[in-house]
């Protein structure tokens, strides 16, 4: 996605001022991610310290089945992309992998309904993934935001609030502006 966008590195640092203050709201790590194949790419993790097992890096990629960022891109991908990814054999890494097919069609209408996906332990038993879309124009995923919290501390009524007022402030910083129906391109840049 960042190749198409053509601004991986501007999505980087339209991120990073939301993500440090949503490290420093949750103390749990914040990660950011673009799609690339079958993959999450990360391009940016903010650590916290003492918070919980991530294995996200930058520069680092993860399976899309096997993450929480990775289940948002496909839930928000066209039903060709969704097709293809729902056919391939998707490995188990832990217990708690989704590979069954129509648990993941589930999975994904449940994130375009909700907004939101939380993962518990799904490629890190004793962690779960918290992750939002970030929108540009016609409702286009360019990357996610993710936190990574312990199992069973995932407290989403305080998160995914969180989460999201940090996707739409990095959708502002790109340049979009929220509409009746979805996001719109600002005609005259907004300063930083």
């Amino acid at each position: 996605m960042a190749a198409t966008l053509g601004q991986g590195s501007s999505l980087r640092e339209a991120a990073l001022p939301p993500m440090e203050d949503l490290l420093h709201r949750t103390g749990n790590h914040v990660s950011l991610g673009v799609l690339e194949g079958t993959d999450v790419l990360y391009l940016e993790r903010l650590a916290a310290d003492d918070a919980t097992i991530n294995i996200t890096r930058i520069a680092g990629r993860l399976p899309v089945h096997g993450c929480s960022a990775g289940l948002v891109f496909m839930a928000y991908a066209s039903e060709e992309k969704q097709e293809r990814f729902l056919s391939r054999r998707l490995e188990a890494l832990t217990p708690d992998t989704v590979t069954d097919p129509e648990r993941l069609r589930g999975i994904l209408a449940d994130i375009r309904r909700n907004g939101y996906v939380s993962m518990a332990g799904i490629i890190v038993e004793e962690s779960s993934g918290i992750s939002v879309p970030i929108f540009v124009e016609d409702q286009r995923a360019v990357g996610t935001l993710t936190v990574i919290v312990p199992r069973g501390e995932e407290h989403l009524a305080v998160t995914i609030p969180q989460l999201q007022f940090a996707a739409r402030a990095i959708t502002r910083r790109l340049g979009y502006e929220p509409t009746a129906r979805g996001m719109q391109r600002r005609s005259e840049p907004r300063p930083r």
